[in-house]
């Protein structure tokens, strides 16, 4: 079971357009604590965070509560929010050998796709 679809009506319409810096960080704190309140609910065997605003509290309270958690980083340049969560994740999917040079805390484990021509 994913936590994800619980994190996603919390913020949904929360977006950084026109925060102050204050509101944002104020937000992301309030995301934190619900977000607690609904793994300790949902009981969930895994988090799996995507790189963006909305993963951050969700997987920190994952971590926080003993959850295993999980970053997929599908890009060959990492995100500022899977940099940082990175350290506290137990296993980071990446698609490009870049991504173990940008998280070299994290165990990272590459993906590798390889496409076929007809």
């Amino acid at each position: 079971m994913l936590a994800i679809n619980s994190m996603v009506c919390i913020l949904q319409q929360q977006q950084v357009q026109s925060f102050s810096k204050v509101t944002y960080a104020t937000s992301l704190l309030k995301a934190y604590f619900k977000s607690k309140k609904i793994l300790k609910q949902e009981q969930p065997d895994i988090c799996i965070g995507f790189g963006n605003y909305i993963s951050v509290p969700l997987i920190l309270a994952a971590h926080h509560l003993g959850i295993k958690t999980m970053l997929h980083e599908q890009n060959s340049f990492a995100g500022k929010a899977n940099k940082f969560l990175s350290r506290y994740v137990d296993a980071v999917v990446g698609c490009y050998e870049s991504n173990r040079e940008q998280m070299p805390k994290a165990d990272v484990r590459i993906l590798e796709i390889r496409l076929l021509r007809l």
